[in-house]
């Protein structure tokens, strides 16, 4: 597929991170083969643009990082310790380091594993293995795809590439010395109940020119996982194979990028007047980016989902009208051409029906709306100086059928540059009080959705009483008041005795199919608190804004997004249950 280049700045990349060793036995084969696992990978997620993801050690970081620079994709450096610390690893080859680091987009550093400062990891050790093993982490969780140049021999020591890539493949660290790590406030605590997250590695099998014994190079040379023990070269050649979860995840991504790139040149003009006009983006590159991911999908959402509603309208619309049609053919008119229409408006709604589960518009606008919302709160994150990533909190217990919602947003925030712009003024107003406003007006608006329905469904029912004793007083044997010529008055009477109940009960049902009701209990919770966060923000900006006050403003702004992510993925639950069916009056 061709695709815009307008819109592929708007599309959710994959971030491919690196891990391997520093002393690679062949760097120009390692490099080539490295461009061959970019050209697969690009083959196979052909609507998605990467980004790269390295720490600079020398060897196998580097050589990834030029490929990646070489092919144009942008490169991102995470530092496992402040520069001048780091340095000191690699003496003798610093013009490259600052080469490629002068390059990067952005350049983040990680903070100090709990314990550790500048003196402890002044030197080789124990101390310093700790940030080691801290950016292997980071490189774990911040990409969808980790490539890993190793020789396949097991780990032996912390922070190596062996224990990274088996963290990668099962979702733990396993050392006794990541403790220590996992006390660190950057990492957040997850609940032994959660299920370990895994993802997918491209191993580059690797010779290192310190390990003699190893004299021939393994064929393949690259090899596919995303469990232990399962590797495989099935993904050569660019063969989309479904052979694990990781990489269904990975396609539904690319799905979504693919309709993302049929945007028009005016919806993504609007997109970019929007992220011009917001003051947040301007100062932040990282924000700017994601931001315009965020409205992107946004957009996409919203036109699928009032697609999707459309069509709920049109199919509680014929069904309707086909109650009026049965009852007319039943006490009226019953003529063939009368049933006949009856068919045919059954079919219709088949048709719909069978069309919005066969391209799963339903799901599709749900779950679109889902990563929007992710990116939302991620952008405000970002801009709010938090390196959290959404996906450390967003629906881990809501299933396997979302999990790719979770695995796209992991690669969304690859690094916070140091000393991000932070302005509470913007986050405040483009987030909260909007997000505030938008859950009132939702409460006001379902409301009188609800209160209108209710009312025809009320009146509908009490005409059918009054009706239904008007024709038994009319009917008794005393008061007979329908003589023979009145007999069609009367089955116009028995027409609506059967029509407006089914009116009726058609009404309450489009109210709880619909979920109006589960709508504004939510939203009227989220309102609140969203004013409450606000009130708080507002009471920080009117005073001095130190370091103690900046991280209320972040906590308050990180408990608001895991609250509003808590409530879309609720939201989506209730919304995936409802089965696509001919409704019932």
């Amino acid at each position: 597929m061709v695709t815009k280049p307008e819109n592929s700045v708007l599309a959710t990349p994959i971030t491919l991170a690196i891990t391997g060793h520093r002393d690679p036995a062949d760097s120009k084969l390692i490099s080539a083969t490295i461009s061959e696992a970019i050209d697969i990978i690009e083959k196979n997620f052909p609507n998605t643009p990467l980004q790269a993801l390295s720490a600079l050690a020398e060897g196998a970081d580097r050589l990834f990082a030029q490929v990646a620079l070489d092919r144009g994709i942008p490169l991102d450096v995470i530092l496992p310790m402040p520069r001048e610390l780091y340095r000191d690893d690699f003496p003798d080859s610093l013009d490259e380091f600052d080469g490629l680091i002068s390059k990067a987009r952005h350049v983040g550093t990680l903070p100090f594993v709990s314990g550790n400062n500048p003196q402890k990891i002044a030197s080789p050790g124990d101390a310093r293995n700790l940030q080691y093993a801290l950016v292997g982490w980071h490189l774990v969780n911040h990409a969808q795809i980790l490539v890993a140049a190793w020789d396949g021999t097991p780990a032996r020591g912390m922070g190596g590439t062996a224990q990274v890539v088996n963290a990668r493949l099962t979702g733990v660290f396993q050392d006794e010395g990541f403790a220590e790590i996992n006390a660190n406030d950057a990492i957040p605590v997850t609940s032994p109940i959660d299920k370990h997250e895994v993802g997918l590695v491209c191993w580059i099998y690797t010779k290192r020119s310190s390990n003699k014994e190893m004299t021939q190079v393994r064929q393949p040379m690259i090899q596919w996982a995303d469990k232990p023990d399962c590797w495989t070269n099935r993904l050569l050649d660019g063969k989309a194979v479904r052979h694990g979860e990781a990489f269904r995840h990975l396609e539904s991504l690319d799905q979504f990028n693919q309709e993302l790139h049929k945007l028009s040149s005016e919806q993504v003009q609007l997109i970019k007047d929007k992220i011009n006009r917001d003051n947040i983006a301007r100062e932040s590159a990282v924000v700017r980016r994601i931001y315009g991911q965020h409205l992107a999908a946004d957009t996409i959402a919203n036109s699928n989902m009032q697609d999707v509603r459309g069509h709920f309208r049109i199919i509680f619309w014929i069904a309707g009208f086909m109650t009026i049609i049965f009852e007319i053919w039943a006490h009226v008119w019953p003529f063939w051409f009368v049933l006949f229409i009856y068919l045919v408006l059954i079919g219709v709604i088949g048709t719909i029906i069978h069309r919005l589960r066969h391209t799963e518009a339903h799901e599709r606008s749900v779950n679109w709306r889902l990563l929007s919302e992710g990116l939302r709160v991620q952008t405000f994150w970002a801009a709010s100086g938090l390196s959290d990533l959404v996906s450390t909190y967003y629906m881990r217990r809501h299933g396997h059928a979302l999990q790719w919602i979770r695995t796209a947003l992991s690669g969304t925030l690859p690094v916070l540059p140091d000393n991000p712009a932070i302005n509470l003024d913007q986050v405040k107003s483009l987030w909260v009080e909007d997000q505030r406003k938008y859950f009132e007006d939702s409460v006001l608006r379902r409301q009188r959705v609800v209160k209108t329905l209710l009312r025809l469904s009320t009146w509908c029912y009490s005409l059918a009483i009054l009706f239904a004793v008007v024709v038994f007083v009319a009917s008794l044997p005393i008061l007979n008041q329908f003589s023979e010529s009145e007999s069609t008055f009367k089955e116009w009477i028995i027409v609506l005795l059967g029509l407006l109940p089914a009116v009726s009960g058609l009404l309450a049902s489009y109210i709880e199919f619909a979920g109006y009701k589960d709508d504004i209990r939510e939203h009227s919770r989220m309102a609140t608190l969203f004013g409450i966060g606000g009130s708080a923000i507002n009471s920080l900006i009117n005073t001095k804004v130190d370091d103690k006050s900046l991280l209320r403003f972040q906590k308050i702004v990180r408990d608001l997004g895991i609250e509003a992510m808590r409530e879309q993925a609720d939201w989506a639950l209730l919304h995936k249950s409802r089965e696509l069916e001919i409704p019932k009056g």
